[in-house]
């Protein structure tokens, strides 16, 4: 699905509210909608809806669910069903309390920190698949 003209305009500032929270925050479209990352390692996305996700895991993902937030679950293209990933809808209460807005995104960029997949070492190769 194309990204709308107005996801566009919220991706720009969503940006420019989201660069305070963190040393290295960026922001780049794909797979039709937007990623941020903070220091390399992604902690939410914006839908070519609009919708804002942050990232989860076990420990954050109760405060999500008893916020009545949704999962994000694309449709894949190997796939007829969705495929639920670990990032979850902010609730519009939260986007509208800057203090409680800082503490989610801050618990987000630590869940993807936690969760981002360590790089190997330039010139390291894997072990041979048995």
């Amino acid at each position: 699905m194309p990204v709308t003209p107005q996801a566009r305009v919220r991706f720009e500032e969503l940006l420019e509210l989201l660069e305070p929270h963190g040393e290295d925050v960026t922001g780049r479209s794909m797979f039709g909608g937007f990623g941020f990352w903070e220091h390399g390692d992604v902690f939410a996305l914006l839908s070519s809806q609009g919708t804002l996700y942050f990232k989860v895991d076990d420990t954050t993902v109760a405060r999500y669910r008893k916020a009545r937030a949704t999962q994000f679950a694309p449709v894949m293209s190997h796939s007829e069903e969705p495929t639920p990933m670990p990032y979850w809808s902010v609730p519009k209460a939260v986007l509208r309390d800057d203090e409680r807005l800082h503490e989610w995104v801050t618990e987000a960029i630590e869940v993807g920190h936690a969760t981002s997949k360590k790089r190997r070492p330039k010139g390291s190769r894997r072990a041979p698949a048995r």
